[in-house]
C-alpha cells in the first residue's frame, strides 16, 4: 500500500513538470529559411513597383526597413535560448529521476521479504508491556504509568494484573476519576459484569467527585438495572444521554437501553399486577382473618335511632386509613358485627395481611368518614386478626 502511494505522488510530480512545459507556449514553429525567402520576395516586388513608378523611393526605403526588422525579430524568436535548453534538461532529468526513485523504492519495499523485515522491527505488545513494567519497577509511584499499564492489561484481557495495577494507582490517588473508573470496570469484568458490591461503592465515589461524570452515570444506571430498579436506571441513563456529545456513537447505545428499560417496566408492572391478583385470590380462599364484635350502647348515651355507628379496624402502626369497615344504624344496637377481608377498604390491603389492629366504634350523627365534633369513639386493645377473636365494646 505504501509503495503505491509513493508511486502515485511521484507520478503527480512528474505530470506537473510535463504540464508546465506543455503549457509554456512555443513562439514560432516556422523554418528560418522560409521566412528569409518570403522577405526577399516582398523586397523584389517593391523594387518592381518603383520601376513602374507606382512607389516612390522614400516609401520603398521605409517598407524595406520594416521588412528587414520583422525578419530579424522572427529569426531571433526561432533561436533556442539557454534557459529553454536548461528547462528541457530539467524535464528530462526529473522524469529519469522519478523512474529511478520508483524503481529503487520497489526494490526496497516491493518484495515480501522487505515488508516482513519492517514488521519484525516493530515492537510487540509483550515487549511494550515489559518496558512499562521495568519502568514502574524503578518508578512505582508513577500514576500515569500505572494507569496506562492497567488500561493496557484490561484491553488485552489480563484482568487480574489490571486489578492489581489499578489498585496500586487507586491507593496512591484515590480521588482520580480515571483510576476509579478503570478499577471498577476491572472489578465488574472479574465479577461476570456485575457492578454490585465494591464496584457500586466506587460508582458512588466517582459521582460524589463529579456528579456529571458520563461513565460514572452509565455505571450507576447499570447498577440500578441489575437490582431491578428500572425507574432509577431510566432516570440515570436519561441524564447520561443529555450530557453526551450528540456525535458520540455510544449515545445511540444509551438510547437503546432507555427503550429496553421502558419495555421492562411495562412487563414488570403487568407481572406485579398478576402476582397481586393471584395473592388476593389465594388469601380470599385461605384467609381465616376474622374479628367478631359484640356491640352495645350505654343507656346514658342519648342517641337517635337514625344515628350512624361505624365499626372499623386500623393498623397499630403506620397509616391511619381503616383496613376494614362496616356501618349500621343506632337502631340496630345491641348487635354482633364481624369484620373480614370482604370488608376491606382497599383490595390490596386486607385484615389477613395485618399482624395487629385496633378496632374502633364511632357513633356519629352525620356518618361522615372524618370524625366530627360530638362523635363518640370507643377503641379496643391490640388484636391479632388471625386469631379469630371475639371482643365486647360498649359505646359510652
Amino acid at each position: 500500500m505504501i509503495f503505491w502511494i509513493v508511486v502515485f505522488l511521484l507520478f503527480l510530480i512528474s505530470m506537473a513538470w510535463v504540464g508546465y512545459f506543455f503549457y509554456k507556449p512555443i513562439k514560432n514553429n516556422q523554418n528560418p529559411d522560409t521566412n528569409l525567402n518570403i522577405a526577399k520576395e516582398k523586397i523584389a516586388q517593391l523594387k518592381l513597383d518603383v520601376q513602374n513608378n507606382t512607389l516612390s523611393e522614400n516609401d520603398f526605403a521605409a517598407a524595406e526597413k520594416d521588412i528587414k526588422q520583422t525578419l530579424a525579430t522572427e529569426l531571433e524568436d526561432n533561436t533556442v535560448s539557454p534557459n529553454q535548453q536548461k528547462n528541457t534538461s530539467i524535464l528530462i532529468s526529473s522524469i529519469i529521476f522519478s523512474f529511478v526513485l520508483i524503481f529503487g523504492i520497489y526494490q526496497y519495499l516491493g518484495s515480501p521479504q522487505s515488508i516482513n523485515n519492517i514488521k519484525k522491527q516493530q515492537p510487540s505488545v509483550a515487549q511494550i508491556l515489559l518496558k512499562m513494567e521495568q519502568h514502574l519497577a524503578k518508578n512505582p509511584k508513577d500514576i500515569k504509568g500505572l494507569t496506562l499499564l492497567g488500561q493496557t492489561y484490561f484491553r488485552i484481557g489480563q484482568l487480574k494484573k489490571a486489578k492489581i495495577t489499578f489498585k496500586k494507582a487507586y491507593l496512591l490517588k484515590p480521588n482520580n476519576e480515571e483510576i476509579i473508573l478503570g478499577y471498577l470496570a476491572t472489578l465488574a469484568a472479574l465479577n461476570n459484569n456485575s457492578v454490585l458490591g465494591e464496584p457500586s461503592k466506587l460508582i458512588q465515589k466517582v459521582l460524589t467527585i463529579n456528579p456529571n461524570n458520563i461513565q460514572g452515570l452509565w455505571f450507576a444506571g447499570f447498577a440500578a438495572y441489575q437490582t431491578g430498579n428500572y425507574k432509577l436506571a431510566e432516570k440515570t441513563w436519561k441524564k447520561t444521554y443529555s450530557l453526551m456529545d450528540k456525535k458520540d456513537p455510544e449515545r445511540e447505545i444509551i438510547k437503546q437501553y432507555l427503550t429496553e428499560i421502558k419495555q421492562l417496566q411495562q412487563e414488570h408492572t403487568k407481572s406485579e399486577s398478576s402476582k397481586t391478583e393471584q395473592l388476593q385470590t389465594k388469601q380470599s380462599k385461605t384467609s381465616q382473618a376474622k374479628i367478631t364484635i359484640k356491640l352495645d350502647i350505654d343507656k346514658k348515651i342519648k342517641a337517635n335511632k337514625s344515628d350512624f355507628v361505624m365499626i372499623y379496624a386500623r393498623a397499630t402502626n403506620g397509616s391511619r386509613m381503616p383496613i376494614a369497615i362496616k356501618k349500621i344504624r343506632a337502631s340496630q344496637l345491641p348487635t354482633t358485627i364481624t369484620l373480614t377481608d370482604n370488608d376491606a377498604v382497599m383490595p390490596t390491603r386486607k385484615l389477613s395481611q395485618m399482624r395487629e389492629v385496633f378496632v374502633f366504634v364511632r357513633l356519629s350523627k352525620t356518618g361522615q368518614a372524618m370524625q366530627q365534633k360530638g362523635d363518640v369513639v370507643v377503641k379496643s386493645k391490640a388484636i391479632n386478626p388471625q386469631s379469630n377473636t371475639t371482643i365486647k365494646l360498649l359505646i359510652k
